[in-house]
């Protein structure tokens, strides 16, 4: 690679396919590795959400055990079935949407119990550009969303509390939606 006086950047044509523009070989593929990646960042959030569902909220201990359980079912639900749907060479709409509506049922579960557990879509809502289509993500990330704020009409929650996840839910769908088509990238 040269440039001439005028500033112009000249690229050699010879270069390799291991050569970035002529200047020698650049870093691994920032996706090289992306499964470890991914599964390594669904247990933090996990692991997080786990931790202030245990000491967050006005539940009671029972609650908060049976929110971890549908928490943690998530955990070989994801081993057995999502990881499946996410990383075969062949797409499968209808294995990924049945690996969302089952995260859709344990969030419910999880949500109607502690009401704490709003931080696991961080972990979830990816997962959905992962096992199926865009537009099918899309229904997937917006019944996620949606999730806590049905649990809390449900509840007879009102004002504030309601506010607030109507609030969460509209800057989750809309942060989903401009990560899922970063994340499709990967796919």
């Amino acid at each position: 690679m040269s440039a001439d006086p005028a500033g112009c950047v000249s690229v050699d044509a010879n270069a390799g396919p291991g050569d970035r523009a002529g200047i020698g070989p650049g870093p691994p593929d920032a996706w090289a590795g992306g499964q470890y990646r991914w599964d390594a960042y669904f247990a933090v959030i996990l692991a997080g959400t786990l931790a202030i569902v245990q000491i967050a909220g006005p539940t009671t201990l029972r609650a908060d055990l049976a929110a971890t359980a549908a928490l943690l079912a998530m955990v070989p639900w994801y081993l057995l079935v999502g990881r499946r749907a996410m990383y075969r060479e062949q797409p499968n709409a209808r294995l990924g949407t049945g690996y969302l509506a089952g995260l859709i049922v344990l969030l419910a579960v999880a949500e109607s119990l502690a009401g704490s557990d709003i931080f696991m879509l961080l972990a979830l809502c990816p997962q959905c550009f992962m096992a199926v289509p865009y537009r099918r993500a899309l229904v997937a990330v917006v019944a996620l969303n949606l999730t806590p704020v049905l649990i809390a009409i449900a509840s007879g929650k009102g004002g504030a509390a309601l506010g607030v996840a109507v609030g969460v839910a509209a800057l989750g769908i809309a942060f989903s939606i401009a990560f899922g088509s970063w994340i499709l990238q990967d796919h």
